[in-house]
């Protein structure tokens, strides 16, 4: 059953190549075949297909595209102005051959088929990448499944890769389907317009191949090299059937391997007058977009000339003007080196005050410290005044007592005397166990030297000499501080 589909689908395929016709279509020159093997000659590509080119340069540029995008355009053009209309269906770079001019023609019609309005056309069938919305939902297609598959180029020749590619087949489905379309930072912005024209969901919303050459992208991408006409040529020959080999046997009639090919060729006659009606038709569509491409030149010629005449006028008022503004830019460079002047000063005069202003601080911190140290001044001399008032009360109780002393009578009684005694005694262990005259940084003073007898006599300083004869010469005490006896004169 598969192999009897596969027999007509080539016969198909034979059929559409003989009638097909025109220069970005690949032709095909015969075919023949024996027992095992069907044969079909086509014309030599020496350019390889469009997918190993696309593949050593990544991408294409802008105007390469444009001229396969031009290219492609034509071919399909021809193929759905027929009757009826062929689809077909497998548009793809592996699909594209290149002639030694580098020009496009679409090959591989094995998935194609004709568009008969009064069948609607759902097989499967296609290239995963390319496949169109109503070809994965399964409802139907039309000429409109092509135009798809061109925009889907379209991306792939600018970017480099797929537009919906993914590694999972639900996936790349569920991109079709949603639209997913993500396009590089360096993807044209005209093209990608183009592009989203021609991949909509709806097949009616997608451009026509018209509408597509007419596009601001396609008209302002220049070509490469220019478009060729498809002009008739004679029929080809009706192909001689292939000698029999002799080293192979005749199979029988009703196996699958001895099915043979039957192409029914139409009237050469009638695909003549096809040909030629269809090169008018080309011409005059050509013709039409000459026409309306120099229309819209000269639009752009008349707009361009208004704009020189109004630059001009402008240019001329601006000349009028120009020693008015001569003279305000004098003015305004006048004022503006007025202005440096007055910074330039300005910035001197910030100088010296801050030179100034560090004077004053050193100045005023040279008379903190004079400050400072008259305080310490001042503090240390209100020290040594009440040390002096307070050695001046203790002089003044010393001379008290001596004078005490001094006034001591025969007639004093002994009890009188030993009270006397005990209280310079006090007074003295008083002295004794106060400190002495310190100095501001907390020094002690220098103990009281005693004299003990059989010792050698020791250097003391005028006070403490005074103060010794002070006490000496009132009534000396002993280590102990027991008074000394006194003996009393006798009569």
């Amino acid at each position: 059953m598969v192999e009897k589909q596969l027999v007509k689908q080539l016969e198909r395929e034979v059929r559409i190549l003989y009638e097909l016709n025109h220069p970005y279509v690949i032709k095909i020159v015969t075919h023949f075949e024996d027992d095992r093997n069907v044969y079909v000659v086509l014309e030599f590509a020496p350019g390889g297909h469009m997918f190993k080119l696309l593949r050593k340069m990544k991408e294409f540029d802008e105007r390469t595209s444009a001229q396969y995008l031009r290219e492609l355009t034509c071919a399909l053009h021809y193929l759905h102005s027929r009757d009826p209309p062929i689809i077909h269906r497998d548009i793809k770079p592996e699909n594209i051959l290149l002639d030694a001019e580098g020009r496009g023609k679409l090959a591989d019609f094995g998935w194609s088929n004709y568009d008969v309005e009064e069948i609607t056309r759902e097989t499967y069938c296609g290239t995963l990448d390319y496949l169109a919305p109503e070809m994965v939902n399964r409802t139907g297609h039309s000429v409109k499944l092509d135009i798809w598959s061109l925009g889907v180029l379209l991306y792939e020749m600018l970017a480099g890769r797929a537009p919906f590619e993914s590694k999972q087949k639900e996936t790349l489905f569920e991109n079709i389907r949603k639209l997913k379309l993500k396009f590089p930072m360096t993807f044209p912005p005209l093209a990608k317009d183009l592009v989203r024209r021609l991949l909509r969901i709806n097949p009616e919303e997608r451009l026509s191949l018209e509408e597509l050459l007419n596009h601001p992208w396609m008209r302002s991408t220049p070509l490469l090299r220019p478009l060729l006409l498809s002009e008739p040529v004679p029929a080809a020959p009706a192909p001689a059937p292939a000698p029999s080999s002799p080293r192979l046997k005749p199979q029988e009639a009703g196996s699958p391997r001895g099915a043979r090919i039957k192409i029914f060729l139409p009237d050469q006659t009638a695909i003549h007058n096809q040909e030629k009606v269809a090169v008018v038709k080309l011409l005059q569509e050509r013709i039409a977009l000459k026409t309306e491409e120099m229309r819209r030149t000269r639009e752009d010629i008349a707009n361009f000339e208004s704009q020189i005449t109004d630059k001009e006028a402008y240019m001329a008022a601006l000349t009028k003007k120009m020693p008015v503004l001569s003279e305000k830019i004098e003015l305004v460079r006048t004022r503006e080196k007025a202005l440096q002047d007055q910074v330039h000063s300005a910035r001197k005069e910030l100088i010296l005050s801050k030179s100034n202003y560090r004077q004053v601080n050193s100045t005023s911190a040279h008379f903190r410290l004079q400050e400072t140290a008259e305080a310490s001044n001042l503090s240390l001399l209100a020290r040594v005044l009440r040390e002096a008032e307070t050695r001046k009360v203790e002089t003044r109780k010393q001379v008290h007592l001596l004078h005490s002393c001094s006034g001591l009578k025969r007639s004093t009684s002994l009890p009188r005397l030993g009270e006397m005694i005990s209280a310079v005694c006090a007074f003295n262990r008083t002295l004794r166990s106060k400190p002495r005259t310190q100095s501001a940084s907390g020094r002690k003073a220098a103990p009281i030297a005693r004299e003990v007898p059989g010792s050698p006599r020791v250097a003391r300083s005028p006070a403490a000499a005074t103060r010794k004869i002070v006490m000496v010469s009132g009534i000396p005490l002993s280590a102990r501080s027991t008074p000394l006896r006194i003996p009393r004169h006798r009569a």
